[in-house]
């Protein structure tokens, strides 16, 4: 699940760096405990969106590099977490800091998640700055 601000445009900043993009958004991923997952923006819309992820995103570097697939893999639950990252057992979920550069501040994107285990990625046409895509 992304988290709901991505549908906020006014959570969507104006980038005045030169990432590429014109806005950024700051939207967490959090997903079911041992999940294993591949976020990618489907090939007719590299141009629109670029994941930018932390160093928990599995294959993401480190900094400001900007992506177009993110391998996330959720912690076991009930397990005692590292120290650093959270003091205390983790539930059924792990959340993810993650972060998108966008094109637009209000437009629709076809993503891609594919889940490990299914031959076939689930695909989702994804508001940003809108409440639909209706």
């Amino acid at each position: 699940m992304i988290w709901p601000t991505i549908r906020d445009q006014v959570q969507a900043y104006p980038t005045d760096s030169g990432s590429g993009w014109a806005f950024y958004v700051k939207a967490p991923i959090v997903l079911p405990a041992r999940s294993i997952v591949t976020l990618a923006v489907a090939p007719r819309a590299i141009h629109l969106i670029g994941f930018q992820a932390s160093g928990y995103a599995v294959g993401a570097a480190a900094g400001r590099k900007w992506v177009s697939s993110v391998r996330f893999k959720a912690c076991r639950e009930d397990v005692r977490a590292y120290p650093r990252a959270y003091k205390g057992t983790v539930g059924k979920y792990t959340g993810f800091p993650f972060g998108f550069g966008l094109a637009r501040r209000r437009m629709c994107v076809p993503l891609e998640v594919w889940v490990q285990g299914r031959a076939t990625p689930i695909r989702r046409l994804v508001p940003f700055g809108r409440r639909s895509c209706r």
